[in-house]
């Protein structure tokens, strides 16, 4: 009888998103190269998951080389909002291995980084950049010999190694550390027309069933938020609704002609040109689901919210009561700077944010029959599109 599989480790990464990404997070214990032009993101990230562990309870150990000084990269991040003063020195340790490198030499370089990681006893050492690092060290020979080594003390440390460095896509297959790495993640920001994609892709990640090809990553207040790529779902549901069930339309004369009205959970597109009807159709599905208690959601690249707002009141119907209550949302997106992924991956939490449990208030199901049947409160007019 077989054993059962040991599971490797994880340590999150501050975004569940990319954890999602690397099948779980970065393997404790393992070697990982960060790699990517200037300004793509790779310091960043590696702060964002070093504040993230520390406030687990987890420390961290920052060591900078030449590129940047540790005072200066504190003083950046404090924009950020995870960054925390508190845990700078307590949660997360930041030295400097300039004077080192620079006068004494790879053996030197290895002492010194071994005794702070044994004095230290972090969860994840930073080395950014190890790039820089081996460009001062010199002799190609003595540095593949510092990065085996550097790559046997990390095994006996128990913890998960970050090597950043700005490498190009031909020193990712050529420098020694990346053969010793267990694991490769490349960000990259290139042009595309008038504006920035920033993208990520694990290349290598021994032991995890990551997410292969590029995904989409922005950079704001609260650091990198990443948008996994658009694939097949992971699991099927267990008990699939069936294709018999009917939803109406809210317009009699559609249903109709659709038997019954549209099949639950399928996708039906609905092509025009400008003015023949098409959002006007989509409001109607909408609130006929809110007058059934159902949650809808509206997402729009072109009109805003308050457009489809002006657009319902001249049908008489008044939405805001729909979206206080919590039955209809409206989400516009603006088309101008549109990642596909990134819309669909925050379409995606809107629905599952709207599939939680609601509570309704008392009056939402009857301010819905009112608006349908009766028109706008105050208002005369009744419900138009029903033909």
């Amino acid at each position: 009888m077989s054993s059962p599989r040991r599971s490797l480790e994880r340590l999150a990464t501050g975004s569940a998103a990319f954890d999602r990404i690397l099948g779980g997070g970065v393997p404790a214990r393992s070697v990982v190269v960060v790699a990517g032009e200037p300004g793509a993101g790779k310091t960043l990230f590696a702060l964002q998951m070093l504040f993230h562990l520390a406030r687990q309870g987890q420390k961290g150990l920052y060591l900078t080389t030449l590129s940047e000084p540790s005072l200066k990269l504190v003083n950046y991040m404090q924009q950020f909002s995870f960054f925390d003063e508190r845990l700078v020195d307590s949660g997360i340790v930041f030295a400097d291995l300039g004077s080192v490198i620079r006068g004494k030499g790879p053996e030197a370089t290895l002492h010194e980084i071994t005794q702070r990681v044994e004095r230290e006893e972090p969860a994840v050492v930073v080395i950014d950049s190890f790039k820089a690092l081996r460009e001062i060290l010199g002799d190609s020979a003595g540095v593949r010999t510092f990065v085996y080594d550097l790559a046997v003390h990390t095994a006996a440390w128990g913890t998960a190694c970050l090597f950043v460095g700005e490498y190009t896509d031909a020193e990712i297959t050529t420098h020694s550390e990346f053969a010793i790495a267990d694991g490769i993640i490349r960000f990259t920001n290139r042009r595309h027309e008038l504006t920035a994609v920033r993208e990520v892709e694990v290349l290598k990640l021994r032991g995890a069933g990551y997410v292969t090809g590029g995904h989409f990553f922005e950079i704001g207040s609260d650091g990198l938020a990443f948008f996994p790529r658009v694939r097949s779902p992971d699991t099927v549901p267990a008990e699939p609704v069936s294709s018999a069930e009917r939803v109406s339309t809210g317009i009699g004369g559609l249903d109709a002609m659709f038997g019954g009205g549209l099949p639950r959970a399928s996708a039906t597109v609905v092509q025009g040109g400008t003015g023949t009807g098409k959002t006007l159709l989509g409001l109607r599905f909408l609130l006929e689901g809110a007058r059934r208690g159902e949650v809808g959601i509206h997402f729009t690249l072109e009109e805003t919210a308050d457009q489809l707002r002006q657009i319902a009141h001249g049908f008489g119907w008044n939405l805001r009561p729909l979206e206080k209550s919590g039955l209809l949302t409206l989400s516009y997106v603006s088309p101008v700077e549109l990642s596909t992924d990134c819309f669909l991956d925050r379409a995606r939490q809107r629905v599952e944010q709207l599939e939680m449990p609601l509570l309704l208030k008392p009056v939402a199901l009857e301010t819905v029959r009112d608006l349908l049947v009766g028109g706008a409160p105050g208002s005369t007019r009744g419900s138009r599109g029903d033909a």
